[in-house]
């Protein structure tokens, strides 16, 4: 058996539970890491499985987000005259849409736009209100179109109060959208040199990155170039040739029990 960790921190990261993941992991002839932080994170809590344990990276399909159609703004944003901030991800603790909301009281005249759904979209909707965002804040739900949503913003955040890896900022960094990202394990080690990262939870910060890169071209089309040469190091079929590789190495080991 083989499984793949997707997270640095999950519900059964408690004292109370942790013979049952000792029990669990020893059962798996291989444990592969979505990055070095959820592999760090493993060993840590399970530090007996170490041998079983590999990082293969995930990837996305960089030819369909590089050949996607920008979607028109227009339709995404009506009424917009100014930047566009984008966010994609389900509406739970983990992506910490509090943050970004709050941080948008600080950039004047941007709007944000969140693609995705998920449980704490109405508490979010009503942050945004009680905020005073109504006409700036602007809630897509689920979209098929993702990467042309992507091409059509100026800048896209993923602040994550923790995150195994990041796909939807790798994405954006295909999509040649510059990166803001919370500095948290996993996301950060993906961002960092090629976007902008600031403290989890920090409005103040979050805030001051995306006015930096709204008010200087030069350093959104730099972070949009670096963040493009970063994604083409991880895609798809590199990631499913490692898997392919990882699954050929646990069957060359248990090929004669199982022949016996």
């Amino acid at each position: 058996m083989v499984t793949t960790e997707h997270n640095t921190w999950n519900r059964r990261r408690r004292p109370v539970l942790r013979p049952l993941d000792r029990w669990m992991y020893r059962r798996f002839a291989a444990v592969a890491c979505i990055s070095v932080a959820t592999a760090e994170s493993l060993r840590a809590w399970v530090p007996e499985i170490e041998r079983r344990i590999t990082v293969i990276p995930n990837g996305v399909d960089l030819e369909a987000i590089v050949d996607a159609v920008p979607v028109d703004r227009r339709d995404l944003v009506p009424g917009c005259r100014g930047a566009v901030v984008l966010c994609v991800g389900r509406f739970v603790a983990q992506k910490d849409y509090a943050t970004v909301l709050r941080a948008m009281t600080g950039v004047p005249e941007a709007h944000l736009l969140l693609v995705g759904d998920g449980p704490d979209r109405p508490a979010m909707q009503a942050l945004a209100e009680r905020l005073g965002l109504q006409g700036r804040a602007h809630f897509a739900g689920r979209r098929r179109d993702v990467p042309g949503i992507l091409k059509a913003a100026d800048v896209f955040v993923q602040s994550s109060n923790w995150e195994g890896f990041g796909i939807a900022a790798l994405e954006a960094m295909a999509a040649g959208v510059p990166v803001v990202a919370s500095r948290v394990p996993g996301l950060a080690q993906l961002v960092e040199g090629a976007g902008l990262t600031f403290e989890p939870g920090d409005d103040a910060g979050l805030a001051a990155c995306i006015n930096l890169l709204l008010s200087d071209v030069a350093q959104r089309k730099e972070l949009a170039r670096k963040g493009v040469e970063r994604a083409a190091e991880y895609s798809i079929g590199r990631t499913a040739e490692r898997y392919l590789a990882l699954y050929k190495s646990v069957l060359g080991r248990t090929a004669p029990s199982l022949a016996g």
